[in-house]
């Protein structure tokens, strides 16, 4: 009893501690069960219909899918009962994780719209890199049928993590056609290991620890300290999740050549059905303030020191030499690296604490300079824009 009371003790505490921001406790990736197995060109699917609650010290998020498995408000009908649309690709912070409909920048696109248009995303759905990306809008777009594709592309993972662990499938002309996951799979809506079980026992393993992992402070606690021996052991681990690219280091061409190639199969598909990619960066926290150190100093996995940092923030890599890249190709892009520097300088904070992902200030900056590209370069048809809007894109009266 004594001991059972100890631990309750201790759990209340490290829950209160964790939500005044005391401590960071623990850091999983992909920890939410949205996850569908799929026997299609898709590495996984969001599950259809789903709704989930999830509390973190930086966030309180609620997420809901529609019936295609979009972070949406709306069904499919009616998202595509409109005539122009435009379609948000992306990974986690295209899908809002930390931040509620109506706050993702994609959301936000809306507030520009008349009625016959709608901006959505496929977020999460689609994948987390422009590998699958290449093969959802190839699946997909005879029926999304997008007139913009804004592509929300985060380098930090885009480039090198998320293509090591795919398995791509091209066509005969080379063209990505579809990826497969070669480093775990879906088990009862959760990522896991590849070696997971499939087993009635296997499942409900996973199901317990991802239900213990979301309850309990203490088991979290327990993994943070599995994960801190298991680095010191293996200090060769400790800073395997940021390439060398970040960083303005040569490396890592061939996947950089494979993501890139990626990005110009998706505008050649577009320009060929005479619609619009527009390549959106999605800034590392670490590269814009030095506030964000901390985490990426501390993260197991993610462990880089404080000089590596200040050379981040002095290179903007790869944005840069991306940027270039995506201009050549005559790829259209937006780079909001600079104004995301400027708008933290002045004390606007971007990112979580601790998370890592866009908050709500950092999705509406986001969204804001994209939409003044789109207008500036008048993407959008005048009578599909609000009265303030046309009026911003230099529409005639």
């Amino acid at each position: 009893m004594s001991v059972i009371v100890t631990l309750g003790i201790i759990e209340v505490a490290l829950n209160l501690m964790a939500r005044a921001d005391l401590v960071n406790i623990g850091e999983r990736g992909n920890a939410l069960p949205l996850w569908e197995a799929v026997d299609d060109h898709r590495p996984f699917a969001l599950r259809e219909n789903f709704e989930y609650e999830v509390r973190t010290p930086d966030f309180d998020m609620h997420i809901r899918t529609n019936d295609f498995g979009l972070r949406e408000n709306q069904p499919i009908a009616q998202l595509l009962d409109h005539e122009f649309r435009i379609l948000s690709m992306g990974d986690s912070h295209t899908f809002g994780y930390g931040v509620n409909y109506g706050e993702r920048y994609s959301d936000l696109f809306n507030s520009i719209l008349q009625n016959q248009a709608v901006a959505f995303t496929s977020g999460y759905a689609n994948g987390f890199s422009p590998v699958d990306y290449a093969g959802y809008i190839n699946a997909f777009y005879s029926y999304l049928l997008p007139d913009i594709l804004v592509l929300g592309f985060f380098p930090e993972n885009d480039v090198v993590n998320d293509v090591v662990t795919r398995q791509i499938t091209r066509d005969s002309n080379g063209d990505i056609v579809g990826t497969k996951l070669n480093g775990s799979n879906v088990v009862d809506g959760f990522l896991t290991a590849q070696t997971a079980p499939k087993s009635s026992f296997g499942r409900t393993v996973v199901r317990t620890k991802n239900w213990m992992w979301n309850t309990f402070a203490l088991y979290r606690l327990a993994e943070e300290t599995r994960n801190i021996i298991r680095y010191r052991l293996r200090p060769n681990l400790a800073n395997t999740q940021l390439p060398s690219i970040l960083f303005g280091d040569n490396g890592n061409q061939e996947e950089i050549d494979i993501t890139l190639g990626a990005l110009e199969q998706i505008d050649q598909f577009l320009k060929a059905h005479g619609k619009t990619l527009l390549v959106a960066f999605i800034p590392s926290n670490f590269q814009i303030a030095e506030r964000y150190e901390r985490v990426v100093t501390s993260l197991p996995g993610y462990r880089v020191d404080s000089a590596r940092m200040v050379t981040a923030r002095e290179v903007l890599e790869p944005q840069t030499s991306f940027g270039q890249w995506l201009q050549a190709k005559d790829i259209r892009y937006v780079d909001p690296t600079q104004e995301f520097i400027v708008a933290e300088s002045e004390g606007t904070r971007l990112y979580f604490d601790t998370d890592g992902h866009l908050n709500r200030n950092g999705h509406a900056l986001f969204s804001k300079l994209i939409q003044d590209y789109l207008l500036e370069n008048q993407l959008v048809p005048c009578h599909f824009l609000t009265l303030e809007a046309a009026a911003g894109a230099g529409c005639p009266r």
